[in-house]
């Protein structure tokens, strides 16, 4: 996690030299301190999504299903935080 002033004065001091960003402290809302600043990508947090991600995702999903209806556990569980 990185505050958005923190990153602003570090980009201002050369290190790092860029950022990319996908995430807000209060999304949809972008900072406006990053939005006209040349050093820095801002997409939405949809960045990973492209058609090959969206195939592979539904790929590793049905094979999952698969798995488990065969009585195998899958390789991709999805567990809670809490147990």
């Amino acid at each position: 996690l990185v505050g958005i002033p923190a990153l602003c004065a570090a980009l201002d001091a050369g290190t790092p030299g860029a950022a990319a960003l996908d995430v807000f402290p209060a999304e949809p809302e972008v900072p406006a301190a990053l939005l006209t600043r040349p050093d820095v990508i801002l997409t939405p947090h949809i960045a990973f999504s492209s058609a090959h991600s969206v195939l592979e995702l539904r790929r590793r999903s049905t094979e999952d299903l698969l798995r488990v209806l065969a009585g195998v556990p899958p390789l991709n569980p999805v567990t809670r935080p809490d147990g």
